[in-house]
């Protein structure tokens, strides 16, 4: 992965390189720097496909991707340690019901 990052780099920095305007290069550049971690990166990059094509459903899926990832790291999102409790609830007879189980999930 790092080396496809590396090899869209080298045609994207050379000077008046078509690659330059192709989305197909920026589009996958984009998501490789998404996967090695990126984020700003990546954004930029579907960005700059969004620019040329407004309505490129795969640049739209990787701008929300990148969102979504940033969300995850930021600290707007609940602390791993949060959890919401589940109980499950069986009848156990025609009038009267109780909790049988309890398990701890992260919210």
């Amino acid at each position: 992965l790092t080396a496809a990052a590396a090899a869209f780099r080298f045609l994207l920095d050379m000077p008046h390189s078509p690659a330059q305007q192709d989305i197909n290069v920026l589009l996958n550049y984009a998501r490789c720097l998404h996967d090695l971690g990126d984020l700003d990166g990546s954004h930029a990059y579907f960005t700059q496909v969004l620019a040329q094509q407004p309505s490129h459903a795969d640049a739209m899926l990787g701008v929300a991707a990148v969102g979504i990832a940033q969300l995850r790291s930021s600290t707007l999102v609940s602390p791993p340690s949060a959890s919401v409790t589940l109980t499950s609830v069986v009848e156990t007879s025609a009038s009267t019901t109780r909790a049988v189980s309890s398990s701890s999930v992260p919210a």
